[in-house]
């Protein structure tokens, strides 16, 4: 079950003991800037070893809005927040046409069109739940969008190959229909990886139910082909998403997710035509609705690290102490 309100300090005081212990070498670069879950959690809840220290966890867990200070951990101790973006942007009456602006992100985009548009913007929709989960409900306007951002997390040096790690329990909102009919997601988790002055590779993975799949989608992987990765999955639980990421060149790569700590990925792709992002030098982590959909879920905690791209093998014991359920590792 959620952590109760009580016991949300002490998450996060054991979160921060966990990091200054472990006196990590890795420094996270930059920065950005429930009451309500489901009946179906599961109970059961793994234990985490002091060999997580060698890890290098960056921790977001719930315990606060994401763009509050000290809603992250870094791996080096310090204290760092997600940054929520902001703006206004244009979808037309033409699916072939759009253009957005975002004071919170270097990228824009934008096309022509004679057609009708409607202004909509960024919103947050994020809400602390005080049980250690953090809710997103983006149903209010269909076309606004809520997300939260924190630049800088993987090195833009140039130097192949990098890594990218990055976990979160993502949990349904109770009643909610999660299928074709409903297109009802729960959670986007985007990481650009440029370098500096590079347009480089944009990793979208989307927790969704719509037409094309009821799962795990990443969006995109080649943009050639243009063809997606996706898993099949029950929306109406729990589920722990990894997805380990490694780069051999600006948009070459290979990516695995696996669900719930299973030992074979649930998607495993290799590709040299993985999309870019629109603008040079973009490098963050973004979470929440980035599109004109609902999205509903509680995520109880999402941790990344660039210190290698993991199998859910290489992790067993090493996630952080007093983050939530961590069944499977």
């Amino acid at each position: 079950m959620y952590y109760a309100s009580a016991l949300a300090s002490l998450r996060r005081a054991s979160r921060l003991a966990f990091v200054l212990i472990s006196g990590l070498a890795l420094t996270a670069c930059g920065g950005g800037g429930g009451g309500g879950g489901s009946s179906s959690t599961p109970a059961s809840s793994s234990s985490s070893s002091s060999s997580s220290s060698s890890v290098g966890w960056n921790v977001f867990d719930g315990s606060l809005h994401p763009s509050t200070a000290g809603s992250i951990t870094l791996s080096t101790g310090a204290s760092a927040k997600f940054t929520m973006m902001t703006g206004t942007f244009t979808v037309s009456s033409s699916s072939s046409s759009s253009s957005s602006s975002s004071s919170s992100s270097s990228s824009s985009s934008s096309s022509s069109s004679s057609s009708s548009s409607t202004t909509f913007s960024y919103q947050d929709y994020f809400t602390v739940k005080g049980d250690g989960t953090v809710e997103l409900n983006s149903s209010a306007v269909l076309d606004n969008r809520s997300v939260a951002q924190y630049v800088n997390v993987i090195r833009n040096d140039n130097v192949y190959p990098k890594t990218f790690t990055v976990l979160a329990r993502v949990l349904p909102v109770a009643g909610v229909t999660y299928n074709a009919a409903s297109g009802i997601r729960l959670l986007d988790i985007a990481v650009a990886m440029s370098d500096t002055g590079v347009v480089g590779s944009l990793m979208e993975a989307t927790i969704v139910a719509d037409t094309k799949t009821v799962g795990l989608r990443i969006n995109n992987t080649d943009t050639i082909a243009d063809t997606d990765s996706m898993t099949t999955l029950d929306l109406s639980v729990p589920h722990i998403y990894q997805i380990a990421i490694t780069m051999t060149s600006k948009n070459a790569g290979n990516i695995k997710a696996y669900i719930d700590g299973a030992t074979t990925p649930a998607i495993d792709v290799t590709t040299s035509n993985l999309f870019l992002v629109s603008t040079a030098g973009d490098n963050y982590l973004r979470i929440g609705d980035p599109r004109s959909s609902i999205y509903r879920s509680y995520t109880d905690w999402l941790l990344w690290t660039t210190t290698g791209a993991y199998t859910p093998a290489d992790l067993k014991g090493k996630l952080p102490s007093g983050i939530g359920v961590t069944t499977g590792y």
